[in-house]
């Protein structure tokens, strides 16, 4: 029943202790209407007030610690054997410096609102429903170190010695990049500490695209965060670059050995982390939304040889990338997880999986043992959703396939025979797309007798072959490129050369053959 001013139930100030094992303190209302008083009402703890409830039914519960206080105020709420504990809000506040906190072990508190910047209009407010049992804060400042509190992260890593922990207290909502140099961080990680998110979110709202009419001109020129020591960790935090015009990589890590990444989530930038350089430790890893263009969508981008990333999914940490891992110059272990795709290119080191995990290897690659293998050619047999690939590490296994039923034949690598290879069925001999790729006499290159002897590819009566943008070379060996009886021969954009032998060192087409 009271009203007054800012609480009309119990104010408890000072030095004060309050406990509660059963009873009520509701129905209570504050006559200040403006501002937070209105979730003042029934119970008000501040000052260095330290308060327990661990039965009972109250209404609204203020918790405050500000420039009056010393230490700053808590409360614990609990549920003692036989009792009840039944709170409908608690709504926690803190001034510069200090700490309002709720630690909750039991009971029930239908409403927990916690202020991030105690002004007059309390704009940053974060509402739980139903929290479970833990520990929650209000802070006022953004980050701290031990119990030296800062107005913003950047300043609290500057000031982080070794081995220290900056922990980020609330969220950064409005972020802005737009003045950082190209490649370089907002926040740059130059020393081996630990970064600990709390469960937190920094969210990019305004960064400034790579100028001039370059190939990344589109993008973002500043990482989020830009790692450069080894031994550093960053934990339990999520990344939000605001689009990949705005942020380059939410984390950067270059030229820096044991560095993790603990539950971290990097979202709308244009490369969710790159790994340059860098041996890398990512458990519970989560990216999305993460595009270099729209053809280019990379979570995480492995660069640079000697750079490493060995990715896990412990306990109840996740991980889910949603986009490509690329791998570009360095090596990759996949232990578990869920991932969107796999892209290489040929500068790429070890890519192993563990067998539960499900990722389908990039086109001219195939796993072997879990570990991802470079295919010497491809055999494609049917068409449309009947097409059937098989890698072959083998030229001679993908033309033994081929020769069964006919087929595609895709080269992934120059390649030497080592005798005459026979076509006998509809087969098309070609070079991965963008490439141009030999068949080659080897050293050991041996002939036989005759004109079916004395080639490196022979069409028989049964044979129609098409060779497109591949080279076939018989430097080096006294022998014909291609013999053709009775079948059919199609050149598309394919390079014949180096034969050497009787009257006709390249083509000999004969009999019925058609050209």
């Amino acid at each position: 029943g009271g009203s007054y001013s800012s609480i009309g139930g119990i104010y408890m100030t000072g030095k004060s202790t309050f406990a509660m094992t059963s009873g009520s303190v509701t129905g209570n209302a504050a006559t200040e209407t403006s501002g937070v008083w209105p979730e003042t009402s029934d119970l008000w703890l501040g000052s260095e007030v330290v308060g327990t409830i661990s039965g009972g039914t109250v209404g609204k519960v203020f918790v405050n610690a500000n420039s009056s206080a010393m230490v700053g105020a808590g409360l614990t709420v609990s549920q003692a054997e036989g009792a009840t504990t039944m709170i409908t809000q608690v709504y926690l506040e803190a001034d510069d410096g200090y700490t309002s906190k709720l630690t909750k072990s039991g009971g029930t508190i239908t409403t927990l609102k916690i202020a991030q910047d105690m002004d007059s209009t309390h704009a940053s407010v974060q509402t739980i429903s139903n929290p479970t049992n833990g520990t929650y804060g209000s802070y006022s400042k953004v980050a701290k170190i031990g119990e030296t509190y800062y107005d913003d992260l950047a300043t609290a890593i500057g000031a982080a010695q070794a081995n220290n922990t900056v922990k980020l207290l609330k969220d950064i909502s409005n972020l802005d990049i737009s003045s950082v140099e190209k490649n370089n961080g907002y926040y740059t990680v130059n020393k081996a500490i630990t970064i600990d998110g709390d469960g937190h979110t920094i969210t990019v709202t305004a960064g400034s695209k790579t100028s001039g009419d370059t190939w990344d001109k589109d993008n973002g020129r500043a990482h989020v965060f830009n790692v450069t020591a080894g031994d550093v960790t960053i934990t339990n935090l999520t990344i939000d670059g605001g689009g990949s015009d705005k942020s380059r990589s939410g984390i950067n890590v270059y030229q820096a050995n044991n560095v993790t990444l603990n539950n971290v989530t990097v979202k709308n930038c244009s490369v969710g982390v790159t790994v340059n350089a860098s041996i890398v430790t990512a458990d519970g890893l989560k990216t999305s939304g993460n595009k270099w263009s729209d053809d280019d969508q990379q979570g995480v981008n492995v660069d640079n040889g000697g750079a490493s990333i060995t990715v896990t999914d412990t306990g109840s940490n996740a991980t889910s990338i949603a986009e490509a891992i690329k791998v570009e110059g360095g090596s990759a272990t996949l232990n578990s997880g869920n991932y969107g795709s796999l892209e290489v290119t040929d500068g790429a080191g070890t890519i192993t999986k563990a067998t539960g995990v499900t990722l389908a290897a990039p086109e001219g690659y195939y796993w072997k043992n879990d570990t991802l293998t470079k295919a010497v050619a491809t055999v494609t047999v049917g068409t449309g959703d009947g097409a059937v690939t098989t890698s072959y590490d083998s030229l001679a296994d993908a033309f033994a396939k081929a020769n069964e039923a006919g087929g595609t034949v895709k080269l992934y690598q120059d390649v030497e025979i080592d005798g005459t290879v026979t076509i006998n069925k509809a087969v098309t001999i070609e070079s991965k797309t963008g490439s141009t790729y030999s068949i080659k006499a080897s050293g050991s290159f041996t002939t036989g007798s005759g004109n079916a002897g004395n080639c490196l590819l022979n069409v028989t009566s049964t044979g129609d072959l098409t060779l497109k943008n591949v080279k076939v070379d018989a430097s080096g060996k006294t022998t014909r490129v291609i013999l053709c009886t009775s079948g059919k021969l199609n050149i598309d954009g394919a390079t014949v050369t180096g034969g050497s032998y009787s009257s006709i060192g390249g083509i000999y087409m004969t009999g019925k053959s058609t050209f």
